[in-house]
């Protein structure tokens, strides 16, 4: 979530997992894509685009993320 907040200049505690990062946060293809490289650097992952495609919320993304290191450690 702090990730996040930093990229669209939010609050992290004002952040819902069902914010949709188009219509809610005012993402744009260029902000996903610099997001995903922050997260992908952060946590040391590879986010394959057919993923980073079917995640429409910040849930979803969170989500993903959080079964990924997981399965890292």
């Amino acid at each position: 979530m702090e990730i996040i907040g930093n990229k669209f200049g939010l609050d992290p505690r004002n952040i819902s997992p069902n914010m949709l990062f188009y219509k809610d946060l005012g993402a744009d293809v260029v902000d996903l894509i610099e997001l995903i490289m922050r997260i992908e650097e952060e946590f040391d992952l590879d986010i394959p685009d057919e993923k980073v495609d079917r995640m429409k919320t910040v849930g979803q993304m969170v989500k993903y993320v959080n079964s990924k290191l997981k399965t890292l450690h």
